[in-house]
């Protein structure tokens, strides 16, 4: 998807166009879903050549990139070269992602395509080309006339380069001007000619097209897709003869959610998942296509976790695991985005945002392993930012939890309870200090765990008695107001209202899934039979409508409401134009004034009232002036005025079920997601728009209430919640500062770039890379070996404790006592500090600071390299 690109060509929706929807599932924060199964295990690095691959699992000069567009001027600058060879960049993405549908590499700029090829060569690496799909203007020809200037560029190789065929073609917020545009056949199709193009250009060329996957795994990639298993088997099916690579996007976490380390590293153990299902795809279609991970980060809207010392732990993890399970390249969104320290995409800073670093004091006095101080006054201050305390010896570095702010009860709370139940949670994280209640009633506590806060909602679909599903329409989240994000409230756990007064139930919740997508209208009549509704939107990312099959899709309105479960989603109604004469009962052709909307194949309303007929579409004439001419597949069974209305009705959406009741033209139209998942089936009805409630799980208190308090009493915290504890104690009046939104100075290295360079230790080309079982939920490792040489990567992604970790089975020269390089990288000191330790102090332990990247070095000494099972870890909680 593409995120916030400096192109001219851009659509100007490019950040807004896929915030939208929940992910499901997570406890808390919304945007997470669970992972796939899968097994840390060596998988194959498959080489680049079509028709074959290797079986060995080896690092390439390629196996780490990165994505530019043609609108990022500062990719000319003179440091940008040694800046991408410092991180080991092999690959590097252009003209862009969005942008790059409509590009014309003849024209486009200010980055052109002849100033990319001498900055990536300038760079070390190899160029990876995505084609113009989108525009239809720069067809196939336009595509291989590229490929064929590319192979007159002095240092062009064919064996290092890519081409790919469009970005993300699967998405409507992509360019598409052919026929049933975004549809697996219509790609499949239409794609034919230009990779044939392509090839004919260069015989050697490699050129790859995109495939997605559920947005259930991986919501930032296949949200707003209706069906992502279809796309990839019917365009790589219809072209695996043409097909040299697999292009996928990972972008695990969808919009713009508050996540929690464990929340974001969830997403790295569904990569194994991911990948064999990938690998799959491609098996069962004859293919030896390699995957390229061509684009990622965490999420496909900027998030604050994208400029803090997280991302660069998450880059590190997320390139090392696709990696080790057979991804042959891993490319991260991008060198440089115009945003700010709320959220940049970007490898490098582009020196925007403002306003700029904020300082302030401390009020009282923090003590050594606090965590949480008053200051003197927080403005400036953000959520998920890093600031530091103190100065000298004694500055220390952390990570903001949470900041002061109020909210009111939505539940009484007894004497003795140890759980609050807020409208909000947003002001609080373990550690806050908490004031509830007001006047001679108000205590003090603090925050041990934060749950939900509470929420109301309504049904998206009437439920019935002996139900255990509630359809749930949604919300809008983190500063995305389109309402199709599952409210944060409801969690697995907790309890909803359904209904009220008499009629009003309680449920439990035991799963939750995906709330509703916003609503559209049928453009033709439905009658009792039928099993496609034609609709006036199938998927709009900026409007928040979307259809997926397996989901309940509701039509019509209050009682005459009725559903079934979507099995195919294909294309909307296009603009409605007017016949352009008069056409006749039994007539096989009508004239319609403008015609370019029209698609044979597709249905065609003709008229309305008693005369209208639903006719399809045989063949599109050319436009003369006095129109077009439409034949069509069977004779008219009506008289048709010049003037009357003519609409092309797409594909629709076909359901599984024929419906029962006859529909109007312009009745309501929604998919309503899966919804929430109850404990035990319901025990009465509840109609279509009933209330859902809930008071949500509340926060936990580190000792018991010592009097009562009613609902709307207040809830109050000041100062800054933090992670990890103080090490030092820090007097009244002690310098506080924070990075505030302003980014450091142009191209200065952003997290993930650190995260990159630390990678690339481990990715020297001939590497094999695996995972190094930790049995830790919260230390990741990696192994990579090559002859003389062994390395190991160790992440803690714990933000509030540090970890022991012991490897057994490294050697060194020198044997026990043998000398081991050691970099680290962390949130406590964030940039990379070098130095060394021993065979035997590693396998004593070390110590893993919280949120730290710890990689060890060592030279071995030996012909042989180490194996995969030679290397043993153990982790155990740090020393207090």
């Amino acid at each position: 998807m593409n995120r916030e690109e400096q192109s001219p060509t851009t659509h100007s929706d490019a950040l807004s166009r896929r915030g939208f929807v929940i992910l499901g599932g997570a406890v808390g924060a919304a945007g997470i879903v669970g992972a796939i199964p899968g097994t840390a295990a060596v998988a194959t690095t498959k080489s680049a050549t079509r028709g074959g691959h290797d079986a060995a699992a080896l690092t390439t000069a390629q196996s780490l990139g990165v994505n530019t567009t043609s609108g990022d001027r500062r990719f000319a600058d003179p440091e940008i070269p040694q800046l991408l060879r410092e991180a080991a960049i092999g690959l590097i993405r252009y003209p862009g992602g969005s942008g790059a549908d409509g590009f014309d590499w003849r024209t486009g700029g200010p980055i052109t395509w002849p100033m990319y090829l001498q900055i990536a060569g300038d760079a070390g690496a190899a160029p990876l080309v995505t084609l113009n799909y989108g525009r239809l203007a720069q067809g196939p020809e336009a595509a291989g006339a590229w490929v064929a200037d590319a192979v007159t560029r002095p240092g062009w190789d064919s064996s290092t380069a890519l081409w790919v065929l469009g970005n993300e073609g699967y998405g409507p917020w992509e360019r598409d001007e052919h026929p049933d545009p975004h549809t697996p056949g219509s790609y499949a199709t239409y794609a034919r000619d230009y990779f044939k193009a392509v090839h004919a250009a260069d015989p050697s060329a490699r050129v790859g097209f995109p495939m997605t996957i559920d947005r259930a795994v991986a919501g930032g990639t296949g949200t707003w897709v209706a069906d992502p298993d279809l796309w990839n088997r019917t365009v790589l099916t219809k072209n695996r003869d043409q097909v040299d690579w697999i292009d996928f996007h990972w972008y695990p976490v969808f919009g713009i959610p508050v996540l929690t380390n464990a929340q974001i590293f969830e997403t790295v153990g569904r990569i194994p998942g991911a990948m064999k299902y990938i690998q799959g795809v491609i098996d069962r279609a004859g293919s030896k296509a390699p995957v390229f991970v061509s684009e990622s980060n965490i999420s496909q809207s900027e998030v604050v976790y994208n400029a803090h010392p997280v991302a660069a732990l998450y880059a590190a993890a997320t390139a090392l695991t696709f990696l080790a399970h057979g991804a042959h390249s891993f490319l991260w969104w991008q060198v440089h985005n115009t945003d700010n320290m709320n959220g940049d995409f970007g490898f490098l800073s582009d020196g925007t945002g403002t306003p700029g670093p904020s300082t302030t004091t401390l009020a009282t006095p923090a003590r050594s392993g606090a965590t949480h101080i008053d200051v003197a006054d927080t403005t400036g201050f953000y959520y998920g930012h890093r600031f530091t305390i103190g100065a000298g010896a004694d500055l220390e570095s952390r990570k903001i939890t949470a900041i002061g702010g109020s909210t009111r009860l939505a539940a009484s709370a007894g004497a003795r309870s140890r759980v609050l139940k807020v409208d909000s949670v947003v002001p609080f994280a373990p550690g806050t200090e908490i004031t509830v209640g007001e006047g001679t009633s108000a205590e003090r506590h603090t925050v041990t765990a934060v749950g939900t806060g509470a929420g109301t909602t309504s049904l998206a679909a009437p439920a019935s008695r002996g139900d255990r599903t509630l359809r749930i329409v949604g919300e809008g989240m983190g500063g995305q107001s389109i309402q199709v994000f599952m409210p944060i409230s409801l969690t697995p756990g907790g309890r909803v209202v359904i209904g009220s007064g008499s009629a009003a139930e309680t449920a439990v919740i035991d799963e939750v899934g995906t709330s509703s997508s916003l609503g559209t209208t049928t453009v033709a009549p439905v009658t009792p039979g039928d099993r496609t509704v034609y609709v006036a939107v199938i998927a709009n990312s900026n409007t928040g409508i979307a259809h997926y099959v397996g989901d309940l899709m509701t039509v019509g309105d209050g009682e005459q409401v009725e559903y079934g479960i979507i099995t195919a989603a294909g294309t909307a109604a296009a603009t409605a134009a007017t016949t352009a004469a008069a056409a006749r009962r039994g007539d096989t052709a009508v004239r319609l004034a403008v015609a370019t909307n029209l698609t044979p194949g597709h249905a065609l309303q003709i008229g309305a009232g008693d005369s209208a007929e639903r006719a399809f579409v045989a063949s599109v004439g050319a436009a003369g002036p006095d129109g077009a001419v439409v034949k069509l597949t069977a004779p008219l069974r009506h008289d048709h005025a010049d003037g009357e209305t003519a609409r092309d009705l797409g594909t629709g959406i076909t359901l599984d079920r024929p419906l029962k009741q006859a529909h109007a033209a312009g009745v309501a139209a929604r998919d309503a997601g899966s919804g929430l998942r109850l404990t035990a089936p319901l025990s009465r009805n509840h109609a279509n728009g009933t209330t859902v409630t809930t008071e949500g799980t509340g926060i936990s208190l580190s000792a018991p209430l010592s009097r009562q308090h009613a609902a709307g009493e207040a809830a109050v915290s000041t100062g800054i919640t933090f992670t990890p504890p103080l090490k030092a104690s820090h007097p009244r009046g002690t310098t506080v500062d924070e990075t505030g939104l302003k980014e450091p100075a142009p191209n200065t290295p952003m997290p993930a770039y650190w995260g990159y360079v630390l990678t690339s230790l481990l990715t020297e080309p001939g590497a094999r890379i695996a995972v190094l079982p930790s049995h830790s939920p919260t230390v990741l490792a990696f192994q990579s070996f090559w002859p003389g040489r062994t390395a190991v990567m160790l992440i803690n992604t714990d933000d509030a404790r540090g970890a022991a970790a012991s490897v057994a089975g490294l050697t060194a020269t020198g044997g026990h006592g043998g000398v081991l390089r050691t970099s680290r990288y962390g949130l406590e000191n964030p940039e990379v500090t070098e130095g060394s330790t021993t065979v035997a102090q590693v396998a004593a332990g070390l110590e893993l600071a919280p949120e730290s990247i710890t990689v060890l070095v060592a030279d071995t000494g030996k012909r042989r390299a180490q194996e995969t099972g030679d290397l043993s870890l153990r982790v155990r909680p740090a020393r207090s």
